[in-house]
């Protein structure tokens, strides 16, 4: 289910909605709006599957709206793009990249970001697609999937807590290494083999875009007070002009950002303020470079932005998109990974299901990490482990084993990583509220929904194809679907 944010502010403001019919755009009936989005909530927190993009967002942040709007997503809601295209997807393992003194091996991740958009944009070539309309058009616009998956699975292992702002940010930051890279090594390919060609007549947009993606990266905050002085238009599609839903609209503003956050200061580029987030409604959540637990992965995703700016400002880009972040189910297995894309670790304690019967018991492999990297001793680690695997859970334990390890001597009470989705990273992704519905107040769960919906990122589906290609053996780091 898509909405607009003319829906969102009707709700805020608990008017009226029009339901206008598709088959010949006259309005079928009117309904307080705060109504269909409690619905919409009851049905998310019911069936625990959001299927809700925020439409306006998603096309505010098109590369490509000289071709046509986004409108939908593929089924699992990664693949955001036009309609009749595909992508390939190739996700790596995160843990693969944990050092062998619990760090991350920042250079050589981003050198698998490097090479992997490569073997994407070889695989366009090789690629079989169901119809002559979407090879065409996935020919045009080469658009690739590069993810990534075990982002629970390495952060516990850090001993960061998912739930928190080191949590948050260190998973910006690694998507915004991996996405900027990924940019920077498709503009190169495009200073040797000529753009996409849906380029020329996307020039202007796709650069605004990484402009502000970059913007992101560097810190920029968005201003103390949100109000707009302008509603959005375009038929509830974030589109300038035109109507919107129920009501008439006129162009958004861009909108001044207060100030910039981190050492590095952001020069004027060409087309656009070096202070200015452009042509955005709603103003994204900056890399948080001062909660990020690795400051040389936050330089390193910065610089990478930069050269992702400067090359396609000179080249252009070899493709239209290039990461995703894909729910990574299947190859989740097969990569032997944790846990599965941006999701946290479910569970302390694991159960095998045996071939001839019954189950057993094994503590989760990131436990032992995670509490090594908080400083706990082999002794107490084995100890923890036994009372865990008895007990299926922490609650309760003795303090003497869950002590937590803080430098200076001092100790805490450790608790888990909490289970709830990330919000947004520094790339479109999916995320959902999965609060108890039935106990929040309407004005309570409105000011939720409200926060949520002001930090854009997409749940959604898509009916544009996106074809599995032909099976390739998956690497130490990578797998490809």
């Amino acid at each position: 289910m898509r909405v607009s944010n003319d829906f969102l502010e009707c709700v805020g403001a608990d008017g009226p909605w029009n339901l206008v019919r598709r088959t010949d755009g006259r309005i079928a009936k009117a309904m307080p709006a705060r109504e269909l989005w409690d619905r919409i909530g009851h049905a998310a927190w019911a069936s625990a599957d959001p299927g809700l993009q925020f439409d306006t967002t998603i096309n505010e942040w098109h590369t490509c709206p000289q071709s046509g709007r986004i409108n939908a997503s593929n089924p699992c809601s990664e693949y955001n793009f036009l309609d009749d295209t595909a992508c390939n997807l190739a996700s790596l393992n995160l843990m693969a990249f944990r050092g062998v003194e619990g760090g991350f091996e920042v250079a050589g991740f981003e050198h698998a970001a490097r090479l992997w958009t490569i073997v994407l944009e070889i695989s366009v070539l090789m690629a079989q697609f169901p119809s002559k309309e979407i090879a065409r058009r996935s020919y045009d616009f080469r658009t690739l999937g590069l993810g990534y998956a075990n982002l629970g699975g390495l952060l516990m292992s850090m001993g960061i807590p998912y739930d928190s702002a080191p949590g948050r940010a260190f998973g910006g930051a690694v998507t915004a290494l991996m996405t900027g890279s990924s940019y920077a090594t498709s503009a190169e390919m495009a200073g040797e083999l000529g753009a996409f060609p849906g380029h020329a007549e996307n020039r202007e947009a796709m650069v605004r875009v990484i402009r502000n993606h970059r913007r992101a990266a560097h810190g920029l905050s968005a201003p103390t007070d949100l109000s707009l002085s302008a509603p959005w238009g375009g038929e509830g599609r974030g589109e300038v002009g035109g109507t919107s839903g129920s009501r008439a609209g006129s162009a958004h503003l861009t909108l001044p950002i207060a100030g910039a956050m981190g050492p590095l200061p952001l020069p004027p580029q060409a087309g656009g303020e070096g202070d200015t987030y452009e042509g955005l409604s709603i103003l994204p959540v900056p890399l948080d470079a001062a909660s990020c637990p690795d400051p040389e992965l936050v330089a390193a995703a910065r610089r990478s932005w930069d050269q992702a700016l400067a090359l396609g400002e000179k080249h252009g880009f070899r493709n239209a998109q290039a990461t995703v972040l894909a729910p990574t189910g299947t190859i989740g297995l097969v990569m032997d990974c944790d846990t599965t894309g941006v999701e946290p670790d479910f569970a302390l304690v694991k159960f095998k299901k045996l071939a001839g019967g019954g189950y057993f018991k094994i503590i989760n492999r990131a436990v032992p990490q995670a509490l090594a990297a908080l400083g706990y001793g082999t002794a107490e680690i084995e100890a923890i482990e036994r009372y865990a695997l008895g007990h299926g859970t922490l609650k309760g334990a003795p303090a003497s084993i869950t002590r937590a390890f803080v430098p200076g001597g001092s100790t805490k009470p450790h608790s888990p990583p909490s289970r709830r989705r990330s919000p947004r990273l520094s790339t479109l992704s999916s995320r959902s509220i999965n609060g108890r519905w039935a106990k929040i107040s309407a004005s309570k769960g409105w000011e939720l929904r409200r926060a949520r919906w002001m930090i854009p990122a997409s749940s959604c589906w898509r009916r544009s194809a996106s074809p599995e290609p032909r099976s390739t053996p998956p690497t130490a780091s990578a797998a490809v679907r």
